[in-house]
């Protein structure tokens, strides 16, 4: 049997078939104002409005109940010639009186299509339209009762506190707790492109104290920093013929960075790639973006350590259609957002199909400014996703306006 329905509760599932969906609606597992819809539609519409459905569960509830008599149930006696015969002026007088009632209602039925009104009534003006959830409700994240940031307005970007003369910042990369901040900055000189940071001991006051992780800079440019969740590692990618991974490590978050060592990548004919765009996904796992040297084709890889000073093994390739935006991943892989012209995408893993859907504007260039994927940066998402670090000029900047470190909720609290 085709499998050509889909079911919408908390997010999309299926697909199913439609005895799967009787069965289910038959244990209670989906009820009447439940979404579906079939595979080739553009909309959904409620359980109870499905042509057949709940026959369909109303029989599988009930398998011996009979819609129609066995034939056993109907006598097998007959009347014999007498009583035929002795019956018929009964049957005459049936026949007529049928006969009547057919003439009769056959009248109304002429008398009521005589009168019939000259146009379909309308619907009273207040009636309420069905409202099915847009792709986009659908894959944002529900927003958590408690704030990362207090006081952040849903689609208001604000500079960043302590950046707000910070110009030329990109790619930012926050601690779990926003204490921390490892950013690009062109210094200018021989060095360009440093990795930089800032402190301050609560969420509440500006960054601080800025200054240059001297033992990450080279002539080479450094780019893409992602500081791990307990804050003692960075990993970075530094450009060059082939862009490598470098990691760098220190005692506690007070500490400076000591001098890095590659990154051991092993797995998926990792060796000769571009190497890049790395993201803590949990302290011994990263994706990285790897590209072959030509750069016709970069994919979203999962590498894993399993012991703290090892080597990252290939996991898997994430199915995502366009592997070229600077995507950030969050919600263990099930969402990813990403700069772009029009603005700040989002996009979420389909379970169904195994493969993330095609991204969508959460927040428009409109509200943010222009500029978001310039010099091939990236963002940063908050782990409960409300909150989003971005660069550039900002919202009705002037043409040659530097770019700036700001924040924004992202919206649809919930």
């Amino acid at each position: 049997m085709s499998r050509s329905w889909y079911r919408f509760t908390d997010e999309e599932s299926g697909p199913y078939t439609f005895q799967e969906l009787a069965e289910m609606f038959a244990d209670g597992d989906l009820v009447e104002n439940d979404l579906i819809r079939r595979e080739e539609a553009e909309t959904w519409q409620q359980v109870k409005d499905v042509v057949g459905l709940k026959r369909a569960a109303d029989q599988l509830k009930n398998p011996t109940d009979k819609s129609s008599p066995e034939i056993s149930d109907i006598p097998t006696g007959g009347l014999d010639a007498g009583s035929a015969k002795r019956s018929s002026p009964l049957r005459i007088f049936v026949g007529v009186l049928s006969v009547v009632m057919i003439l009769f209602f056959v009248g109304q039925l002429i008398v009521m299509w005589m009168s019939r009104p000259t146009r379909f009534p309308e619907a009273p003006a207040n009636q309420l339209a069905f409202e099915v959830p847009k792709r986009l409700d659908q894959i944002r994240p529900r927003l958590p009762q408690t704030p990362t940031v207090p006081g952040l307005e849903p689609g208001v970007p604000v500079p960043v506190p302590g950046f707000e003369s910070v110009s030329g910042v990109k790619a930012p990369s926050v601690s779990s707790d926003l204490l921390t901040i490892i950013y690009v900055m062109y210094t200018g000189g021989e060095t360009q492109d440093d990795l930089w940071t800032a402190n301050r001991s609560s969420i509440e006051l500006p960054f601080a104290n800025h200054r240059l992780i001297s033992t990450t800079a080279t002539t080479g440019l450094q780019e893409h920093p992602a500081l791990s969740p307990s804050g003692l590692e960075l990993v970075y990618s530094e450009m060059g013929a082939v862009n490598k991974l470098w990691i760098a490590t220190r005692e506690d978050t007070t500490a400076p960075f000591g001098a890095p060592q590659p990154v051991q990548l092993e797995g998926d004919g990792i060796q000769n790639r571009h190497c890049d765009n790395p993201q803590w996904i949990d302290a011994d796992t990263l994706k990285v973006a790897v590209a072959d040297v030509d750069y016709r084709q970069r994919r979203q890889l999962v590498f894993r350590r399993t012991e703290p000073d090892g080597p990252f093994k290939f996991v898997n390739s994430l199915l995502i259609s366009n592997g070229w935006p600077r995507y950030q991943f969050a919600n263990h892989l099930g969402r990813a957002y990403c700069p772009d012209e029009a603005g700040i995408l989002i996009t979420a893993f389909h379970t169904a199909n195994k493969q993330y859907l095609t991204p969508e504007v959460l927040l428009s260039s409109d509200v943010l400014g222009s500029k978001l994927h310039d010099l091939d940066d990236t963002l940063w998402v908050a782990p409960k996703e409300d909150v989003i670090f971005y660069c550039s000029p900002g919202p009705g900047a002037k043409e040659n306006d530097p770019r700036r470190l700001w924040m924004v909720h992202p919206g649809k609290a919930q």
